[in-house]
C-alpha cells in the first residue's frame, strides 16, 4: 500500500479480497466441503494481498464464531488475532473487514468492535 499515490481514495482503489475468507480448515467436519471456501488461513490470505476480509458471523452465547452454512469454522478472535499480527508485521497496510450475521440473533457489534479492540484493532 505504501507504494500508492496518498491522494488515492480508498473507493478509488481494486482492493482485493476473499469469499467467506474464514471457511479454510473444514478437517473436522466430515461433509463440510461444500462450505469450504478458501485454502488459506487468514494471515496467509493477508500475506497473499488480500485486503478485504468477508466474515460471516455465528452468535453463540460464549463467543463469536465464523460459519457458512451449518458449519462453524473458527473463532471471531482467531481472525481478529491474525489480522492484528499481518498490521503489526506490515504498519503501512490496511484491512476491511465486512461481516454479516450468519445464524443468531441480535446485533454483534458491540461484541465485534470490543474484540477488535482487544487486538489492537481499529473499528
Amino acid at each position: 500500500m505504501n507504494r500508492l499515490p496518498n491522494n488515492l481514495i480508498v473507493s478509488q482503489a481494486s482492493i482485493p479480497g476473499t469469499h467467506d475468507s474464514g471457511t479454510f480448515d473444514c478437517s473436522w467436519y466430515q461433509a463440510c466441503d461444500s462450505s469450504q471456501c478458501q485454502s488459506w488461513n487468514i494471515y496467509n490470505q493477508l500475506r497473499a494481498g488480500i485486503r478485504y476480509l468477508d466474515l460471516r458471523i455465528d452468535i453463540r452465547s460464549d463467543y463469536l464464531a465464523i460459519g457458512h452454512g451449518p458449519y462453524q469454522f473458527m473463532a471471531l478472535h482467531d481472525a481478529l488475532r491474525d489480522v492484528a499480527r499481518f498490521l503489526r508485521e506490515n504498519p503501512s497496510e490496511f484491512v476491511i473487514l465486512a461481516y454479516q450475521v450468519n445464524k443468531g440473533d441480535g446485533d454483534p457489534s458491540p461484541r465485534i468492535i470490543q474484540e477488535m479492540r482487544d487486538y489492537g484493532v481499529s473499528a
